[in-house]
């Protein structure tokens, strides 16, 4: 009787792992389709920029972006998910991407308008998809300098998701370290002391000063390798640095987002550029007592590292 009873939950508990085992294999199974599906999907995005100010149609009834757009990062944008709606943009802003009535069946588009000069030449990058939202990767793109400021993207309706959120990234880029902190640690909600960032505090401590030598090390060794560095200040303003040594082209990209904390209230206020470097400049000066390492061009220095001597 002992042996049965304890045979009875020992079957109980081999049918749930099966089935456990099931489920596992079928959602596997389907996040797997899923992203073959969404690659298959990628080759039929398809962008066009188009200058937002053509013609000043959108003054001409004293249109403003927020009337119709939201807004985030920087950014305005707007789904347009049939030809009827369609139809009212494109008599605002002729160039942007064609669409036919019978497109919308397996198509969306995607407006998003950039404000300030730092933004200009921008255009699309990538997009993935992440929960119930869609995020679109949209970096500067100065191959012909043509200065315009309005972006239009055709997505299958694969990417059609409750939520768009356009972010700023960095053309031919794979990623950046802790891209989605950017706005706690210019908020000043981010703990400092996260040890895969080189801090520089206001009171003249760095924080992870292994990770300068790390790569400038890998630098050296012609080796790929990405740094985050943080100039921290609680009372003025934040500035975060993400570098990029790219060794198959031996070119440095870095990303500057700052914000002041007495002029800006929040994350949409930052400013952000783009610089590209081909070479750290190692300078030994007596006047910072020890060895800096820098990036230099005609836009822009950045102080990587001083080595003390």
């Amino acid at each position: 009787m002992f042996f049965k009873k304890n045979m009875k939950y020992v079957l109980i508990f081999v049918t749930i792992i099966i089935f456990i085992f099931i489920v596992f294999i079928i959602t596997s199974c389907l996040l797997k389709n899923n992203e073959n599906m969404i690659n298959n999907e990628e080759s039929k995005i398809q962008s066009q920029v188009f200058d937002l100010n053509q013609n000043n149609l959108y003054l001409s009834d004293n249109y403003q972006f927020g009337d119709d757009m939201l807004y985030i990062n920087k950014m305005y944008y707007k789904k347009v998910n049939n030809y009827e709606e369609y139809k009212k943009m494109k008599e605002r802003w002729n160039d942007i991407i064609e669409m036919q009535e019978n497109d919308f069946e397996n198509y969306f588009v995607v407006i998003i308008a950039v404000e300030n000069e730092s933004m200009l030449n921008m255009n699309y990058n990538n997009a993935y998809l992440k929960n119930d939202t869609l995020y679109i990767g949209i970096a500067n793109d100065t191959t012909d300098n043509n200065g315009k400021n309005g972006i239009s993207i055709k997505f299958p309706r694969l990417y059609d998701k409750e939520i768009i959120e356009p972010y700023i990234t960095v053309k031919n880029i794979e990623q950046y370290i802790y891209e989605k902190d950017v706005e706690n640690i210019l908020n000043n909600d981010f703990n400092i002391e996260n040890d895969n960032c080189l801090i520089y505090k206001e009171n003249g401590e760095i924080v992870n000063e292994e990770l300068a030598k790390l790569f400038i090390n890998n630098v050296n060794e012609k080796e790929s390798s990405t740094i985050r560095i943080i100039y921290y200040d609680l009372e003025n303003s934040n500035t975060i640095i993400d570098i990029i040594y790219n060794s198959s082209i031996n070119k440095f990209l870095a990303r500057v987002n700052s914000t002041n904390l007495n002029e800006s209230e929040n994350y949409n206020n930052l400013s952000v550029n783009y610089y590209e470097f081909d070479k750290i400049d190692v300078i030994h000066s007596e006047a910072i007592n020890g060895t800096g390492y820098y990036l230099t061009n005609e836009k822009a220095t950045i102080c990587i590292y001083i080595e003390n001597n």
